[in-house]
């Protein structure tokens, strides 16, 4: 029984671990495109709160909203990763 999980929880981590790669990557890219658009944004709302249109100004409150909450599960999916190839590791060292 201790082979057959063996044998079975290395596909997983190495599947895992390219997951984790791919999500570092992401998680890159988003912080480059989250910060050029957070700068973005936050220009077009002074703009929108100087010339009074507030319902411009609650959306691209939503929209910066919507992408710090993306960035933020983004790093949530990269924790549980590393979560789940902890325990499989402990599970492949039994």
């Amino acid at each position: 029984m201790r082979r057959i999980k063996r044998i079975l929880a290395v596909p997983i981590i190495l599947i895992l671990d390219l997951l984790k790669i791919v999500i570092n990557l992401l998680i890159k890219a988003e912080c480059w495109v989250a910060g050029v658009g957070s700068l973005l944004l936050a220009i077009f709302a002074i703009l929108a709160l100087v010339n009074k249109m507030w319902l411009q100004l609650r959306i691209f409150a939503i929209i910066f909203a919507a992408g710090a909450v993306i960035l933020l599960m983004s790093v949530h999916i990269l924790f549980w990763i590393d979560i789940l190839k902890e325990s499989l590791g402990k599970c492949r060292n039994e």
